[in-house]
């Protein structure tokens, strides 16, 4: 992927190539997630966002970053450097920090503004009108992200941003940015969100710096930890459907779905008794109640897996799972909502 972003030749080539990454989970300047319209939550939507940084919003303030910039510049070159990205001499390194930490404060900003208004994170949008308003943020990352191709939506439909202020911002950061710092900062990106799986020199890297720098913890955590990290992150439904096999028995399964059905009568039976409740007020009351689902101990439907994993093959299969769930929640946009998953 590094060499991918190194061979983008134009901003829309590397939007793009952001587009791409983020069908596996990895945020740039735009963030993309496909669950239930807050307003019909019968409906899938998409929501447009700005991804976290990283670091924690609290450090972009210039007298609690002066405490970490040592150790944060040190970090950056460092597998910047071992990623191959940068040369090993100490002058292209200065630079480097210099564009990521810039970049970092710049986009801190933009996530401000999309903070400023608490009350209102929800900017229905059409899908023209988006592209449009923001060619590179949002329309070049969709062309990568493959939204439009492979959903059930129409060029009329809606979708829906945190904040236009903040994409506005972002665009226009986009626009002032050299190509080659925003092709700095997108690797910087993604080397930071995978130094903990690559080798232990970047482990130890991302340790002392997270770990103890900011963490202030004195051990490094066994690779074990992020290898079942990993493995929940990736399949929850797996994980919880084993644990469920095995802590719950049969019998115990049976009596825990009674109690749910005896609960669901009292509760038919107390609105039917109640006095105070109008024909309308109880009758919704009542379809409400009904469209309670029993889902102790695991979905109704079992995920099924259009791959297969190799045990011998880790980024591969983690690439795999990434791009299949998002091929999933791609499909979901403008559907209705499966309450069996």
């Amino acid at each position: 992927m590094l060499d991918k972003i190194r061979a983008a030749s134009s901003k829309e080539e590397l939007f793009v190539v952001v587009g791409a990454l983020g069908q596996t989970g990895l945020g740039f300047t735009t963030k993309v997630d496909v669950y239930a319209d807050e307003i019909d939550a019968s409906t899938n939507a998409m929501y447009v966002s700005i991804p976290s940084l990283t670091l924690d919003q609290s450090y972009y303030d210039n007298a609690t970053f002066a405490g970490i910039q040592s150790d944060y510049r040190k970090y950056i070159s460092t597998i910047m450097r071992l990623s191959r990205y940068l040369d090993d001499d100490n002058s292209s390194s200065d630079i480097a920090e210099n564009v990521i930490i810039d970049m970092q404060f710049e986009l801190a900003n933009a996530t401000n503004v999309a903070n400023a208004d608490e009350e209102d994170q929800s900017h229905p949008i059409m899908v023209n009108d988006a592209l449009d308003a923001y060619p590179l943020s949002f329309g070049q990352v969709a062309k990568g992200l493959g939204i439009v191709k492979n959903s059930s939506l129409i060029h009329e439909a809606k979708f829906i941003f945190s904040s236009l202020d903040a994409f506005d911002f972002i665009e226009d950061l986009i626009s002032r940015k050299e190509l080659e710092e925003l092709k700095l900062y997108l690797a910087y990106v993604y080397v930071d969100a995978s130094a903990t799986r690559l080798s232990k020199e970047f482990y130890q890297a991302y340790f002392d710096f997270n770990g103890r720098a900011l963490g202030g913890e004195t051990t490094m955590p066994p690779r074990s930890s992020t290898c079942l990290t990993v493995e929940t992150s990736n399949l929850p439904e797996l994980i919880g459907k084993c644990y469920a096999q095995k802590m719950i028995d049969s019998t115990q399964d049976e009596d825990i779905h009674r109690m749910v059905r005896l609960i669901r009568t009292a509760l038919r039976n107390h609105m039917n008794e109640l006095t105070w409740l109008d024909g309308p007020t109880r009758k919704a009351a009542q379809g409400k109640l009904a469209k309670v689902d029993d889902m102790i101990g695991g979905p109704k439907k079992d995920m099924t897996y259009s791959y297969t994993l190799d045990s011998q093959a880790f980024f591969e299969n983690v690439k795999t799972i990434a791009l299949d769930s998002w091929a999933t929640s791609v499909k979901k946009i403008g559907n209705r909502v499966d309450r069996s998953e």
